[in-house]
């Protein structure tokens, strides 16, 4: 069995998203990461980063905010 981390990218995933995940800092890629290939939540994230469940909500939606904009060069749009 591989293991994951947060460095890695899904060979499934459109090769443009994986592309775009490479551009993240370190602490987005691991934020979405968690998220939505670990399935932790945002209280659980919370936790993990050491930071209030409204502060991690927020860090969930700038990771995520970056990724459609970094997909979006990606794909030359």
């Amino acid at each position: 069995m591989t293991t994951r981390t947060p460095g890695d990218t899904d060979t499934d995933t459109d090769p443009r998203v994986g592309a775009a995940m490479r551009t993240l800092p370190d602490e987005q890629r691991a934020v979405l990461w968690y998220l939505d290939v670990e399935g932790l939540d945002h209280r659980q994230l919370a936790r993990y980063l050491g930071v209030s469940h409204s502060e991690a909500a927020v860090i969930a939606h700038r990771a995520r905010r970056a990724l459609r904009t970094a997909t979006r060069e990606c794909a030359g749009t």
